[in-house]
């Protein structure tokens, strides 16, 4: 058990590092953005990456969600290599025929998503982006279940570096403005996906199986509620922001918020490594490891939350631009939350495990619809306060459906 563990943190700690890039590459990039950009061009570039945060899902359909957890019901290796090789297919097929239908939808729908930035090239950038983005993410999530963390740390690393140069090529020889990031973030995307699908080569048969592609659609289409709750969580305020605050106190809130962003992210890599060895765990009935392996878990995010608060704080004291110091009101209570946040992994890894991720899109949804029924009462009043109410009563709401849920399974079940 002493080498499951030193392993589980060895791979916790590549997928950290890995995850970790993006925030990493934001904050090295954000003084050359303010010195090349306009404050328009930046909210030009920000608006559409997270565009395709939201669009890649719809593509994906969260079946990289059901590869983690249905990948195990196989004990043949041909079939878990067949069941790979059908879900790639599958999501490659989708990915390219919802791409070359709001490619050629651009004068319909370009208007309704986008009302100052430019149709083009913006909206071409958008759906490309999502496109790359929701193909690759299937290549890597077997990388995680083969638990092949080193490889996955490199290929991201390739991508890391690539996205830099070409950001800086593309700034300060280019010219190209706004569409310097995005651009760089596409061909680096294209490179990752090839170094992606070579990785797995070995690791999949190219079949299509209906079977395989229905039971995993019965598995991740309830969960794309709660994957696109999420989203609306982490964004919808700052879309309302903007209608009833100053774009400088929009500025310090987005820089509190990626500060708490980089403690989702270090949340988000352990669970990439956690995810695959509790399911492994919970399949051979090990029930007794994979509780250990839980409380590992909480102890990781408990102290995450503390070291995140103390060096959020701090980087913002020591780095912080003139303007920006009242960033650090909001960074505490912000990261706090995402503790709340980083807790509903252990319920989830729960839920998922037994099947029910119905339950997880009920729990999601109902805490989206109420982040954005506060953020609509009480933006308007007390601006951005009002936004991290709302965003501690939607994870705190969400957290204890999920303990009713899981306490509710157990009991039924007889888990311990």
């Amino acid at each position: 058990m002493q080498t499951s563990t030193k392993k589980f943190f060895r791979d916790a700690f590549l997928y950290m590092a890995a995850t970790m890039m993006t925030p990493a590459l934001g904050v090295i990039l954000i003084p050359v953005f303010t010195n090349q950009l306009t404050p328009a061009e930046y909210g030009i570039m920000t608006t559409v990456h997270a565009l395709v945060g939201f669009l890649q899902l719809f593509m994906v359909l969260s079946l990289h969600g059901a590869i983690t957890r249905l990948y195990y019901d196989f004990s043949n290796k041909e079939q878990q290599k067949a069941y790979l090789g059908s879900i790639l297919l599958f999501v490659t097929g989708f990915a390219v025929i919802l791409s070359l239908s709001l490619l050629m939808s651009q004068k319909w729908i370009a208007p309704l998503l986008f009302k100052s930035i430019p149709h083009e090239p913006y909206y071409a950038y958008l759906i490309v982006l999502s496109f790359l983005m929701a193909w690759q993410s299937i290549p890597a999530t077997i990388l995680r279940i083969k638990e092949r963390a080193r490889t996955y740390f490199v290929i991201y690393s390739v991508k890391s570096v690539l996205v830099l140069l070409l950001t800086l090529v593309f700034l300060y020889w280019g010219g190209l403005g706004a569409a310097s990031y995005l651009l760089a973030m596409g061909i680096a995307g294209a490179v990752t996906l090839i170094l992606f699908l070579w990785s797995i080569r070995r690791d999949v048969s190219f079949s299509f199986s209906k079977p395989f592609i229905s039971m995993s659609l019965a598995f991740s289409l309830p969960l794309l509620p709660h994957v696109l709750s999420n989203w609306i969580i982490t964004t919808s305020d700052r879309v309302l922001l903007e209608k009833f605050i100053s774009l400088d106190t929009i500025g310090v809130y987005a820089l509190a918020v990626q500060m708490a962003m980089v403690v989702r992210m270090v949340f988000m890599s352990v669970n990439s490594a956690f995810v695959p060895k509790y399911n492994q765990l919970s399949s051979s009935s090990n029930h007794r490891e994979a509780s250990r392996l839980l409380r590992v878990f909480l102890y990781l995010i408990l102290a995450g939350g503390l070291v995140g608060w103390g060096g959020g704080y701090l980087f913002l004291e020591l780095v912080g631009a003139s303007g920006y110091q009242e960033a650090t009101r909001f960074v505490g209570v912000l990261i706090g939350a995402e503790v709340i946040f980083g807790l509903n992994y252990l319920l989830i890894a729960k839920l998922s495990f037994m099947k029910k991720t119905g339950k997880l899109s009920i729990s999601s949804s109902a805490a989206a619809v109420i982040n954005v029924l506060i953020n609509l009462s009480l933006i308007p009043v007390i601006g951005v306060w009002g936004a991290v109410v709302s965003t501690y009563l939607a994870e705190i709401a969400r957290t204890m459906l999920n303990v009713i849920w899981t306490k509710r399974l157990h009991h039924r079940r007889g888990f311990d």
